[in-house]
């Protein structure tokens, strides 16, 4: 009583004074996933870095929500919407209800002050079929335990129109909304933005002090008898009513009544994987104890080649290097190795360091590490050991620590040349076993279908820039039995099979190819493959990357000659197929090749690539790809392709999707450099589909960026 009675007294002074208690409402997400209160929008964003997927189920609507914050004034998603009592058609997928996509983005335009409410402005179903299309205006402000926001919808967030649009005193035609679905879904319908008459809606938020229940009230401004698909409902009252319990950090439950007649309950899964810290290393090798000062190392004399083979095992162990050559030149030790264990090129030479200062005679100043991967040079790690050493034994500046473990350009010296050097015999087989999932959302066959799978992994170097590498796959667990859709399509079927290649067989090799790389002069690297390219196709193609050392840019051109390969997915190719009961000719050979430029812009970790040319279905166009990259290594990002398929390309009108990569090593207590990739791509169709190559050089050759290699200072 007492603490209500100080929270009363507290608002009122901050009322008459204007300072109002920093106390903030926490941000939950709304039924469409983006935060809000239940139907309506609010200002608030949550902080960079979140990820958040929810479910919940107002009659007769059940929605699912992903939801991405790359950056602190940008919030999308996607969203997919089961309409309960309607239906996809039976000439489609039977008795299944209707199912719908979207995609919805929020920019946040001003941050909230003492004075003055946050501002945001939104877009609701922006690429899809526009069922639900509607844009928002909201301003939200903080008093106290409350938190209050109003705004201006347009389309299906203000459909009971109560006035003309403001924006109607600059022209008239803002009073006019064209109606209708999208014609094939997902095209930008910017002809409707901000357009037609308006409502207006509010919303209160209040949150006690450390509750963990959040209760909502909001006016909206639907009066649901413009709904989709003549699937008009009841309203008995504009004012929504709700609860939210924060029943665990990452978990939110939602329970309330909508309409005045529509019971309301979801649940949120929400994370900031942008701070989410490298976990403990409880299964890595203990690291080398730091040779204590005073002390002289375990050599004096001149290192010699049977010191360096010595010394190899060591070093493997400790900093996950595959050594390839070790060699000494006058005071500097040099390894050239593939690093497989830490994505952190510093973190790898901290390693070196410990073990080589314990062991290598005084005389030896340098420790290199030249970075390799599959034959590639790519960087110089150098360790200048005495300012190494005082690092370590005393307190020192940023400057000197960055001094003292440097990533130069490789100086591409031979270690053969060395007057000491060593080679060691490399084992040239690597293989594992895994397992697989992937999954199907929002079909007309089932909201969900998935598969598990067991993945054998195996790879052989015939040299360090040549192997051959594959994949098997056992499917043993999925509802692929319901899957019997196969997609209209005008254009060639080079990815609206996916259903017979996901169902023919259980056994798969969804990949088996020969791959060769090499420098061809500095900062250009070339490849060639040949082989089972991926699940669908097999063919020849190879790519050259120029890319200057440290300067953010690069440019690739590949080229690829492939065939579509049998649905079974093991060695044949495919002759004819069954589609929707008449047999086609599926013998089909495309060249198929792109002009990619890559940008690290230095700005937010934001990385864009651009690709042009000729895609699998023979359309010519463009991707663009926009992603950040967090300091702990997540990746958020989305891309979109346009080609001049146009209105043959089908629902969906262009390609597009969201990404997440997210590095093991936030989550595994060991080092590694997988990295677990999740996309979500609205619709599959065949314009602007992408040969999805196993080894792209970019990607081989990342070890040139300085800005990856320091292993962030606040892990």
């Amino acid at each position: 009583m007492m603490r209500l009675k100080l929270t009363q007294l507290s608002l009122a002074v901050g009322l008459l004074t204007g300072s109002i208690p920093a106390f903030a409402v926490d941000a939950t997400a709304n039924d469409y996933g983006m935060t809000g209160a239940l139907q309506t929008p609010s200002a608030r964003m949550r902080e960079a870095g979140d990820l958040s997927f929810s479910v919940n189920q107002t009659e007769p609507y059940t929605r699912i929500n992903m939801i991405l914050q790359p950056f602190d004034w940008l919030q999308g998603g996607f969203r997919y919407v089961d309409v309960s009592n309607r239906l996809f058609g039976e000439d489609i997928a039977g008795s299944q209800s209707y199912k719908d996509k979207g995609i919805d983005v929020k920019f946040g335009l001003l941050d909230e002050t003492a004075k003055r409410p946050a501002l945001a402005v939104g877009i609701q179903d922006v690429g899809g079929t526009g069922l639900f299309a509607g844009e928002y205006v909201v301003a939200s402000k903080r008093l106290g335990e409350f938190d209050l926001s109003a705004g201006l919808g347009w389309g299906y967030v203000g459909a009971r129109g109560d006035f003309s649009s403001p924006l109607s005193l600059i022209s008239d035609a803002a009073n006019d909304r064209p109606v209708g679905k999208i014609e094939n879904g997902g095209s930008f319908n910017t002809n409707q933005y901000f357009r037609g008459r308006v409502s207006p809606f509010a919303s209160v938020q209040y949150q006690a002090l450390h509750s963990p229940f959040i209760v909502k009230l909001e006016f909206e401004g639907n009066d649901y008898q413009s709904e989709p698909l003549d699937n008009n409902q009841e309203q008995d009252s504009p004012f929504n009513l709700g609860v939210v319990w924060q029943a665990l950090p990452f978990l939110d439950f939602q329970l309330g009544l909508e309409r005045g007649n529509t019971a309301v309950v979801g649940l949120t899964f929400h994370t900031n994987l942008a701070k989410t810290a490298i976990q403990p290393r409880r299964y890595d090798p203990a690291p080398e104890p730091l040779r204590p000062e005073g002390t002289a190392p375990d050599v004096t004399t001149m290192v010699s080649a049977a010191d360096l083979a010595a010394w190899k095992p060591v070093l493997e162990a400790q900093a996950g290097l595959v050594i390839q050559h070790m060699s000494l030149r006058g005071d500097e030790l040099i390894i050239e190795a593939e690093n497989q264990r830490y994505r952190h090129g510093s973190e790898a030479a901290n390693h070196v360091a410990r073990v080589l200062d314990k062991r290598a005679p005084e005389q030896v100043r340098w420790f290199t590490v030249q970075q390799e991967m599959y034959g590639l040079t790519l960087a110089d790690t150098s360790i200048d050991r005495p300012l190494w050493r005082k690092t370590q034994l005393e307190p020192t500046s940023f400057g000197e620590q960055a001094a003292a473990v440097q990533m130069d350009s490789p100086a591409l010296l031979s270690a053969e040349s060395a007057p000491v050097h060593y080679q060691p015999t490399v084992d040239p087989f690597t293989g594992g076993i895994g397992l697989g999932y992937q999954q199907t959302l929002g079909g007309p066959d089932g909201f969900v279908l998935y598969q598990l799978s067991v993945n054998a992994e195996a790879e052989y170097r015939l040299a360090p820039g040549a192997w051959f590498s594959g994949v098997a796959s056992y499917r043993f667990f999925d509802n692929y039995d319901s899957f019997d859709y196969t997609g209209p399509s005008k254009l060639q079927r080079v990815r609206t099979f996916a259903r017979e290649y996901l169902t023919t067989s259980d056994i798969t090799v969804p990949n088996a190819q020969f791959t060769a790389v090499t420098d061809l002069a500095p900062n250009l690297f070339g490849m060639v493959y040949a082989g089972y390219l991926e699940s669908m196709f097999a063919g020849v193609g190879g790519e050259v990357l120029y890319r200057p050392f440290g300067r953010g840019l690069a440019f690739g051109l590949d080229l690829n000659y492939v065939q579509q390969r049998d649905f079974d997915q093991l060695a044949g190719f495919c002759d004819t197929a069954d589609d929707n009961g008449i047999t086609v000719n599926c013998d089909y050979r495309v060249l198929t090749g792109h002009a990619s430029l890559y940008w690290r812009t230095g700005w937010e970790g934001v990385l864009a690539t651009v690709k042009a040319g000729r895609y699998l279905a023979k359309d010519i166009g463009v991707t663009l790809d926009v992603s950040r990259q967090f300091p702990n290594g997540v990746e958020m990002g989305a891309y979109a392709t346009v080609t001049d398929a146009g209105s043959d390309f089908g629902e969906g009108s262009f390609d597009k999707g969201i990404y997440v990569k997210v590095p093991f090593d936030l989550f595994l207590p060991k080092a590694t450099r997988s990295v677990a990739s999740i996309n979500w791509n609205p619709l599959t169709r065949d314009g602007g589909a992408l040969l999805n190559r196993k080894y792209p050089l970019f990607n081989l050759t990342e070890q040139r960026e300085p800005a990856l290699f320091k292993m962030p200072s606040s892990f």
